[in-house]
């Protein structure tokens, strides 16, 4: 297994604002293990669904009362965060700030939690640096450094009914692919390649950021597709669309999507739940 420091990609979120109880009920009929609810000091809620390397994470509004975090009450819900993984934050927001991004000062995050088993309440630790929404098109983008990696990747969360493992690709809508991978490849120190439908592809570690014009994602998807809508009920011309897990094994990933009430659809060598049935971001699953 690649250690975790190795792996670029940390985690994909999930925006679903006031509706946490829905989305972790719809999550949880997939076949996923959801940590705890747990709740962010800075003024959001959380549920994870913890992989090998990476994880999903469903935020929401905290309790009613509680102050919101501002960019929660930007986004709209369904796929809204693409988070790297970071070592030295210190030097991610020298070198970013010196290529001319817009990339905000380290900054800590923290959440109460209580691992399964214990009476004992632990704090999990961050440190973020992030760009302003519109740096990138479609939705956040941010690195994280886990200052308490083990309260994460703990191995009663790591095991799923669906046999989930890791997230394989992580799909954004943008107009113009790829400029918008240019833009990635400079962040990333990687290079994309380009496929003869125009969309845009770049690795991250064993994770794949896929670039696709809207159009096309809606050819390839049908009534699979997420609604690419603002929180104000704007149509954008980019937003973020689709995650891809990757299974053990697809057959019994499929039996039990379907003993959870879905009908997944084939798509390729993957089967699908729609955005509509999914907190408006599409779930794909594959081997």
């Amino acid at each position: 297994m690649t250690p975790i420091t190795q792996c670029p990609f940390d985690h994909a979120v999930i925006t679903v604002r006031g509706r946490m109880d829905e989305a972790a009920a719809i999550y949880s009929r997939m076949g996923f293990t959801l940590t705890e609810r747990s709740f962010h000091a800075a003024g959001s809620c959380n549920h994870l669904m913890v992989f090998e390397r990476d994880y999903l994470e469903l935020i929401g509004f905290p309790p009613a009362g509680q102050a919101i975090r501002p960019d929660l009450l930007e986004s709209p819900i369904g796929l809204d965060g693409l988070v790297l993984k970071a070592g030295d934050t210190e030097g991610i927001h020298r070198e970013l700030v010196a290529s001319g991004f817009p990339a905000g000062a380290p900054q800590p995050l923290s959440r109460k939690l209580t691992l399964p088993g214990s009476s004992v309440e632990d704090e999990a630790r961050f440190t973020t640096v992030r760009f302003p929404r519109g740096a990138v098109q479609g939705g956040r983008l941010y690195y994280c450094r886990h200052e308490t990696p083990h309260l994460i990747w703990h191995p009663p969360f790591q095991s799923h009914a669906n046999g989930a493992v890791g997230i394989a690709s992580f799909t954004i809508a943008v107009p113009d692919p790829a400029a918008e991978a240019a833009k990635y490849e400079r962040i990333l120190d990687a290079k994309a390649t380009i496929d003869a439908d125009g969309a845009a592809r770049l690795a991250l570690g064993p994770t794949t950021l896929e670039l696709m014009a809207p159009a096309t994602l809606r050819s390839t998807l049908g009534a699979l597709a997420c609604n690419g809508a603002d929180a104000e009920g704007r149509e954008r011309e980019a937003y973020m669309a689709m995650v891809t897990i990757k299974v053990r094994d697809l057959s019994a990933a499929q039996t039990v999507l379907q003993q959870g009430g879905f009908t997944p659809s084939r798509l390729g060598k993957s089967i699908v739940i729609a955005a509509s049935e999914a907190m408006n971001c599409t779930i794909a699953f594959a081997e």
